[in-house]
């Protein structure tokens, strides 16, 4: 009896193992399948095109490093993720709903936006200083910084006509950063024409937002080719709001250090045109009016205090300029 047990055990034991090897063979099997079908696939989607040269002595043709390998490999997960990528439009109604509403409401209110099709335009125009959308179908009438700006100003205009909270930022969604700095902005605007008599508070809220996010070297966003877009919109903003509620009298009558941001000096006498003479003035960079407002300003006509936006013979936003000439001289703005 114990003989006829041990060989019952004996049997079950053989089969359990069987059984066990069974699953994993069929367990790789279905490895080396999948990694064989994505192998094929990636196979699948690499450019047919390439033209291989033809060598007499096989010894002449090159042979690729594994640097090369990584760097191809890369170059290929980068066009694959791009190609994943999709221009998003999930706020066009919301704000499209957002102009009608009002437009209803006054008669007219942000013409530039006609349509839709003239948000989707719009949010185009922004992809284009993403470079991981070069290849992707941007195309967009606004062909110049000109025409952007005109569309900022008469969406802002508006706001600030009908006294509307902007909500622009919307369409800034590409952009994280974009879309939260500019909806900051926005509601600090918005709360201007609060700001009444010898009460700057509200002003300065705004100046020193401003001061700190585009202005100071310590604290200010980076000034790079994806931001480009949104710091110029601000700056429009910023003048469509100028003399909202106390504005101008904040920049009349706080001349010195006002605003609670630690000082810095920037005017200086080598930093003036040839044949200039100026002295250094202390603590201008933290005053609404030279610290702020006269170089956010594009279009300011008071010339006096101008000459201090200048940092090593540069304006404080060229390379926002200079982010708008590379886009638009691509050749892919129709």
């Amino acid at each position: 009896e114990a003989v006829a047990k041990a060989g019952v055990g004996t049997i079950v034991f053989t089969m359990t193992c069987a059984l066990a090897a069974a699953i994993i063979f069929a367990s790789c099997a279905n490895v080396m399948y999948k990694k064989n079908q994505l192998e094929e696939l990636k196979n699948s989607k690499k450019t047919e095109s390439v033209i291989t040269p033809a060598y007499e002595d096989p010894k002449e043709a090159p042979t690729q490093t594994n640097s090369e390998e990584q760097k191809e490999e890369v170059k290929y997960d980068r066009e694959i993720n791009i190609t994943m990528k999709e221009l998003d439009y999930s706020n066009v109604s919301t704000f499209y709903n957002h102009i009608m509403d009002n437009r209803s409401k006054y008669g007219s209110f942000a013409d530039s936006f006609q349509s839709e099709e003239d948000v989707k335009n719009f949010i185009n125009f922004l992809y284009k200083f993403d470079e991981l959308y070069n290849d992707t179908n941007t195309d967009t009438p606004i062909d110049s910084q000109e025409y952007y700006d005109r569309i900022i100003q008469d969406y802002y205009g508006s706001c600030v006509k009908h006294d509307v909270k902007g909500e622009l930022n919307l369409l800034y969604s590409n952009n994280p950063l974009a879309q939260e700095k500019v909806a900051e902005a926005e509601s600090l605007a918005f709360d201007l024409k609060n700001g009444k008599g010898n009460d700057y508070t509200i002003a300065d809220r705004y100046y020193t937002w401003m001061l700190e996010n585009l202005i100071d070297d310590r604290t200010r966003v980076d000034i790079n080719m994806e931001n480009a877009p949104f710091i110029d919109a601000l700056r429009e903003q910023f003048e469509q709001y100028r003399y909202s509620g106390n504005m101008l009298n904040a920049r009349k009558y706080q001349k010195n250090d006002s605003l609670p941001v630690e000082s810095i000096h920037l005017y200086y006498a080598d930093e003036a045109p040839e044949g200039v003479e100026v002295t250094e003035i202390q603590n201008s960079f933290t005053c609404p009016d030279w610290g702020v407002d006269n170089v956010i300003s594009k279009y300011e006509e008071d010339t006096e205090t101008r000459l201090y936006i200048k940092r090593d013979g540069q304006g404080t936003f060229y390379r926002v300029d200079e982010a708008f000439d590379t886009v638009l001289n691509r050749g892919k703005v129709k």
